[in-house]
């Protein structure tokens, strides 16, 4: 069972739900994904789904997307469809069934819950505008992101009265 498919569909189903299917885009996915596992890797030191995030010019992504997407799109598990959102068009999803849980940490569905629900209502640009933080600036595009630049955040940086201190 492919932990990535699993979290994919438990995400999509949850918006099915919860909020609505035109809330989630393959932007915002790619992004609840990227937010989800990071917050995962800084309480538990370990990400909950195995696949790299690579960057591109909107922030990360998961690598090979696309395909596991169509993959779930083939096997009849997801279904997309196209909406006009402002000037663009954006790649939407429901799911045909329920994720298997069993293959998930009670802790890692707690933070995948936590992570939609925080971003639900943000929009896609203000989760890639988040997701540009000092790790991404650094990395070229196509290049992996490293999750564990979460860890990142604990260092501060260096100020004059820090220095002259010593």
């Amino acid at each position: 069972m492919n932990k990535t498919k699993e979290a994919i569909i438990y995400i999509i189903d949850y918006f099915q739900k919860n909020f609505a299917p035109k809330d989630l885009g393959k932007v915002k996915l790619n992004k609840i994904l990227w937010f989800a596992n990071r917050a995962y890797m800084y309480k538990h030191y370990e990400t909950i789904t195995p696949n790299d995030f690579i960057k591109n010019p909107r922030g990360p992504v998961v690598k090979g997307l696309d395909k596991i997407l169509k993959e779930l799109e083939a096997n009849g598990e997801i279904h997309s469809f196209n909406i006009q959102k402002g000037d663009f068009i954006q790649q939407s999803f429901t799911t045909a069934r329920e994720a298997n849980l069993n293959i998930f940490t009670a802790a890692e569905i707690s933070v995948i819950d936590e992570t939609i629900n925080q971003y639900a209502k943000s929009t896609a640009k203000d989760l890639s505008d988040e997701s540009h933080d000092e790790s991404w600036e650094a990395t070229k595009d196509g290049d992996v992101l490293l999750v564990e630049s979460v860890f990142l955040q604990d260092i501060q940086k260096a100020t004059l009265d820090n220095i002259d201190a010593n």
